[in-house]
């Protein structure tokens, strides 16, 4: 797996609130998918899929709402974007008072982080007590 890629186009970056914006004018205000795909420059498949994840949703009792996302999804994504901002803020934190913190102690402080909290990662974070290097650039 490359660890430099770097992206040569712009698809699957349209953010979530935009999609959230045009199921919105789709579901209440009864517009047509290819028109609000257009006004909100998506396509209009991936905003029909949306609209039916979040009619779903909506219909579903007021037990379980979970968060709706559209476009290209993190498969192997061991933390989610709050816990990855805890994590690198906790970081940001002990280098301002401990001079910084080595590659290897992050790595075994995520492995923490994920064992403490309950997270399923990757076996290899098991076996050395540490997370490997392809996931430190994120934090």
């Amino acid at each position: 797996m490359v660890r430099t890629y770097i992206r040569k186009t712009d698809r699957g970056t349209v953010s979530t609130k935009v999609f959230e914006q045009a199921a919105d004018r789709v579901i209440n205000h009864n517009e047509s998918l290819r028109k609000t795909a257009s006004d909100f420059n998506v396509n209009f498949i991936t905003l029909q899929k949306f609209v039916k994840k979040k009619q779903k949703r909506n219909a579903e009792p007021n037990g379980k709402k979970t968060d709706l996302k559209a476009g290209y999804l993190t498969p192997r994504q061991v933390f989610t974007e709050t816990q990855e901002k805890l994590l690198a803020d906790y970081i940001i934190k002990a280098s301002k008072n401990f001079y910084g913190l080595s590659p290897k102690d992050i790595g075994q402080l995520a492995y923490q982080f994920a064992n403490e909290n309950k997270i399923t990662a990757p076996l290899t974070w098991a076996a050395t007590g540490m997370a490997g290097q392809t996931g430190l650039p994120n934090l």
